[in-house]
């Protein structure tokens, strides 16, 4: 019998080039920082294509003991209510520039939908949950809130410099928030990389952390009793730096291994 935490994970649909099909190809690819951390934790992955039937979603979940939504692309404003502001476009250069993005992170309606009713059923069944970046979003837009399409003018650099840089900054934690207790500091850093971010908050959450600028970097659960964390920031990349954030890390395994029973 497995004894090891199942932590599902939603894997979203790439097209890149290729020699054939007229110089373009779908596939299935998640990077692998995820995975292994996934695996490095002591907990198996187990990667839900988004091509699946919406009514093949309760399969996962009985096999699931914990959900992670990783990044990926920005979210259909539908999903929140809201008409499309932004342009994609494969003529684009690199991140682009407001309101003018790479089609390679145009919204992907299906997987929003796919995503959401996970959350949504994962949630039900008392599942732990962990979002980062596009993660944080998701959790957010599942739980009635909205989204800046894109961030409000700011003196802090939220994404990748076009030399490749990927800034820092601080953010304040909320002292009384699961996090904070998590972390045990009220100030901390984060790494950033999205031109979108939380413009209404869903209902049922707790904004952990706001940058300086005031764009929320995490947010929770407002029931203290479920594990309901998302990141805006990319901690999986920069954790040797950041080491606090192992310790959400930690606590979303350690609440996975409770709902496997171990």
């Amino acid at each position: 019998m497995n004894k090891k935490p199942v932590i599902g994970v939603p894997v979203p649909l790439i097209t890149s080039g290729t020699f054939v099909n007229n110089g373009q190809k779908k596939s299935l690819s998640i990077t692998n920082t995820y995975i292994s951390w996934i695996i490095e934790t002591g907990c198996i992955p187990l990667l839900i294509p988004i091509t699946i039937d919406l009514k093949d979603i309760g399969f996962f979940i009985e096999k699931i003991d914990g959900l992670f939504f990783p990044g990926g692309e920005d979210i259909d404003p539908v999903m929140y209510g809201e008409k499309q502001k932004v342009e994609y476009s494969e003529g684009v250069r690199f991140v682009g520039s407001m309101f003018h993005r790479p089609l390679s992170i145009a919204p992907n309606p299906k997987r929003d939908q796919l995503e959401i009713n996970l959350y949504k059923l994962a949630k039900k069944n008392k599942i732990p949950i962990l979002g980062i970046c596009r993660g944080l979003q998701l959790i957010n837009v599942a739980e009635g809130g909205s989204l800046h399409q894109e961030n409000p003018t700011t003196t802090i650099s939220h994404y990748i410099e076009e030399d490749g840089l990927i800034p820092y900054h601080e953010i304040l934690i909320e002292k009384s928030s699961k996090c904070y207790e998590l972390m045990g500091v009220d100030k901390y850093f984060t790494s950033s990389i999205h031109h979108q971010s939380i413009d209404r908050l869903g209902e049922s959450l707790l904004a952990s952390s706001k940058a300086m600028d005031g764009i929320i970097e995490m947010i929770e659960s407002k029931d203290s009793e479920r594990f309901i964390i998302g990141i805006q920031g990319h901690p999986e990349i920069t954790i040797k730096n950041l080491p606090l954030y192992g310790k959400i890390f930690s606590k979303f395994i350690e609440e996975a291994r409770k709902k496997k029973g171990i």
